[in-house]
């Protein structure tokens, strides 16, 4: 038996008409966030704050690319980039990368030396990632063509039933579905909207995600994720 974390709100998006053919806009300010992977592909998603809506507007992935060579590609797509952000664990220094007098660096740095600072989304624990990508999700517009792989992984992203237990998987199945998923997140827990309170929140409030049919969505009290 396997379950859908995000089918419920992703069955929302699509009857409300947020999986649609979005305009090329080159000239909008852009957002692009990251899950970072070696032996994994590093996911980056491009998203483009437009009034109200936060724009999905691109996605790619790309299989053993040094921080230089995930730089190079993502100016090579030529949005306007106003942010980079980037998970937690670009804060690790690799013995690969070494500065001045042969010392590790993080690939935080190396991106600094190549003129990109990243904004390092804070180290959640899952669910509470999961739930910031649920609370978002109702201001999510996904491009249906450019962001065809980003969606299918977000139907994809699934736990499992442990028969033994008689339980739901605290963890999601591990497969290329997370990658995905998982840069998304990054973009939920690191995004803060211009205009910000005092006290670093943004002033406009993300709405809570509403159930819809499909998928097999049902209600669920704040925190909760579909099984």
């Amino acid at each position: 038996m396997i379950a859908s974390i995000f089918g419920d709100v992703l069955t929302r998006a699509e009857s409300d008409g947020r999986i649609l053919d979005l305009p090329e806009r080159i000239d909008r300010p852009t957002l692009v966030a990251f899950d970072v992977g070696v032996d994994n592909p590093t996911v980056a998603i491009w998203i483009q704050p437009h009034s109200e809506w936060l724009d999905v507007v691109d996605v790619e992935a790309w299989q053993g690319l040094s921080i230089e060579g995930i730089i190079q590609r993502v100016r090579q797509r030529g949005y306007p980039l106003r942010e980079w952000i980037g998970p937690h664990d670009l804060k690790q220094r690799h013995l690969t990368a070494s500065g001045a007098g042969g010392m590790a660096l993080s690939p935080l740095s190396v991106a600094s030396r190549l003129g990109v600072t990243f904004k390092v989304a804070p180290e959640l624990k899952l669910a509470d990632g999961l739930d910031a990508v649920r609370r978002m999700f109702s201001r999510f517009r996904f491009d249906r063509k450019r962001c065809a792989r980003l969606l299918e992984a977000l139907s994809e992203y699934q736990r499992t039933w442990n028969p033994k237990d008689k339980v739901y998987s605290e963890k999601p199945k591990h497969n290329w579905a997370s990658d995905y998923c998982d840069a998304l997140r990054t973009f939920s827990t690191g995004y803060r909207a211009r205009g910000e309170g005092a006290d670093g929140r943004p002033r406009q409030q993300y709405a809570e995600s509403k159930t819809a049919t499909g998928w097999g969505a049902r209600p669920e009290p704040p925190g909760y994720y579909p099984r």
